[in-house]
């Protein structure tokens, strides 16, 4: 998200995390339920893409190894 604090962004995932969290969806006649882990970080400048992308990535594995269905952000 261009122009976005690193706060704003933990937000919007954060909303996105609990309505998929609530939400139930249904798959050969049964419901299933689904959550999701996100990670987050903000680019620094002087990063270049792969830096960015490694960083995104520790903060998701983060997530999935602290118990899964979080946010988190470095």
């Amino acid at each position: 998200m261009p122009s976005c604090p690193l706060q704003q962004g933990i937000k919007l995932a954060e909303r996105i995390r609990k309505e998929i969290e609530s939400t139930s969806f249904t798959y050969k006649e049964t419901r299933i339920w689904v959550t999701v882990s996100m990670g987050i970080t903000e680019y620094i400048r002087g990063q270049d893409l792969h830096q960015f992308i490694e960083r995104a990535d520790q903060a998701l594995y983060r997530a999935k190894n602290s118990g899964r269905n979080r946010v988190v952000a470095i």
